[in-house]
C-alpha cells in the first residue's frame, strides 16, 4: 500500500512538473515574439497592423513613420514609405529601428539625435544611415 501511495505521489509531482515546464515554454515563446517581432513581421504593414503586439519602442517608431507618410492607413503608408529614397528621422526619440528594415529603397536614412543605444543601421548597405 505504501509503495502504491509513493508511486501516485511521484506521478502527481511528475505531472505537475510537466505542466509547469509547458507553461514556462509557452511564456518564453510569447515573450520572444514580442521582444523580437522582426521574425514575424515582414513588411511595414505587418508592423503597423500589429502595433498592440509591439514593444513601446517599436510602436513609437511605427508612429513616427506614419507621421512621415502623413497617413494612418497602414497599406497606403507602406506604399508611400517604400517609394521614398530619403527619409530624415533625426530627433524623433527613436530607440528601436527594426520597423525600418523593410524600407529597402532608401538611399539615405537620417537617424541622428535619436535615443539609439547602439547606432545600428537596419538597412543594407549600412552606409545608407547617417547618425550625426
Amino acid at each position: 500500500m505504501k509503495a502504491k501511495k509513493e508511486a501516485i505521489v511521484k506521478q502527481i509531482i511528475y505531472s505537475g512538473f510537466l505542466a509547469i515546464l509547458g507553461m514556462i515554454v509557452s511564456v518564453d515563446r510569447a515573450i520572444a515574439q514580442v521582444q523580437n517581432p522582426s521574425d514575424t513581421f515582414k513588411t511595414f504593414t505587418d508592423w503597423c497592423l500589429n502595433q498592440n503586439d509591439l514593444t513601446p519602442e517599436a510602436r513609437h517608431t511605427v508612429q513616427v513613420l506614419l507621421e512621415q507618410a502623413e497617413i494612418q492607413e497602414c497599406d497606403r503608408a507602406t506604399e508611400i514609405l517604400t517609394q521614398k529614397k530619403e527619409l530624415n528621422l533625426s530627433e524623433n526619440k527613436i530607440v528601436d529601428v527594426t520597423p525600418l528594415a523593410n524600407l529597402q529603397n532608401l538611399r539615405e536614412l537620417g537617424l541622428g539625435g535619436n535615443d539609439l543605444k547602439i547606432p545600428t543601421c537596419p538597412i543594407q548597405p549600412d552606409t545608407v544611415c547617417i547618425f550625426e
